[in-house]
């Protein structure tokens, strides 16, 4: 499938960070900053590009999160897509600097998705995907098993790839997914 690049302008239709967490299903735009996120939202775009096995999903070492991005770049540059990534001012996880490549990729997975079904817990290995602190993180004896869904109608739209088994309904316009299912 061809790369459908998108380009973003102050003038452009804005997605508020408020939409574009209840289509991650993320608590902040920040835990877009180890970039695990991109890398699955970039296989359901392109599958078998992106070597999720390398992916560091939850971590919170800097070095994961630079081999994650490096990960990525790569993938981009092979499939075509000619967006610069900031790396540097991503993984300092601040707000504006995310929200704007956030905004960007929103639009970039808009004009790409295809609207294709997608497991997003098996293909990261039922691997957590998130940034959480210590009190956040469940323990193996508490851990839930994820529940699969289907888009099937526009109240639908406001789940992510990343948690979903994705089908293109007839009434969407694009789609909204979440990354985790387990909040």
């Amino acid at each position: 499938m061809p790369v459908v690049n998108v380009y973003t302008s102050v003038t452009s239709e804005n997605v508020s960070h408020s939409e574009l967490l209840v289509w991650s299903n993320l608590v902040k735009v920040e835990d877009m900053a180890s970039g695990a996120a991109y890398c699955q939202l970039t296989d359901i775009l392109f599958p078998k590009h992106v070597p999720l096995t390398n992916i560091n999903w939850n971590s919170r070492k800097e070095v994961d999160w630079i081999t994650n991005w490096e990960i990525l770049e790569t993938c981009w540059k092979d499939i075509g897509i000619d967006k610069k990534i900031p790396i540097e001012s991503l993984m300092s996880a601040k707000f504006e600097d995310n929200f704007e490549f956030f905004h960007w990729f929103k639009k970039f997975f808009d004009a790409n998705y295809d609207g294709h079904k997608y497991d997003p817990i098996a293909a990261r290995n039922n691997q957590p995907l998130g940034n959480f602190s210590d009190d956040e993180i469940v323990s193996e004896n508490e851990k839930k098993t994820p529940e699969m869904i289907a888009v099937s109608s526009p109240s639908d739209q406001l789940m992510s790839p990343c948690t979903r088994t994705l089908e293109k309904s007839r009434f969407e316009v694009g789609p909204k997914f979440k990354l985790d299912k387990n909040d």
